[in-house]
């Protein structure tokens, strides 16, 4: 999930108790270290200059990492109170709340849309045309 140059990663979870396994009810320990592991390897292979993550569960973080660069051009590397410009936000933020109702079982993620939103039902995608010149008409 790129943003100019700019990584986001939304990771939501539920309210988790400690085991003794390294996971919580919530949230996999192992599985967040695998996620900075696939994270720097994105980086290595220059897909994306830099992330930095924390995850909450609980009320407490559990997992918060940031790696790679800053600013690619001048080395400056990630750090964990790295400030970013951040632009167009509701795609992610409509997919955690979107994947939350998923995960308590208040929507199927088969279903169409129209069932939760009807006014929806049978809505067309437009298609532009173009005129024999190559411009777009209405």
């Amino acid at each position: 999930m790129t943003v100019g140059n700019i990584s986001t990663l939304l990771v939501g979870s539920a309210a988790a108790q400690s085991r003794d396994d390294g996971r919580t009810d919530a949230v996999s320990r192992p599985r967040l270290k695998q996620l900075s592991a696939l994270t720097a390897a994105d980086i290595q292979k220059r897909q994306i200059p830099g992330v930095v993550m924390l995850v909450a569960s609980n009320g407490k973080v559990v997992h918060a990492d940031a790696i790679g660069m800053q600013d690619p051009k001048t080395g400056t590397p990630m750090k964990m109170d790295s400030i970013f410009r951040i632009a167009s936000m509701t795609k992610p933020l409509v997919t955690v709340g979107a994947l939350t109702l998923v995960e308590g079982g208040r929507i199927q993620l088969p279903d169409p849309v129209s069932r939760y939103l009807p006014d929806l039902k049978g809505m067309q995608v437009g298609v532009e045309k173009l005129d024999t010149a190559g411009t777009a008409s209405a």
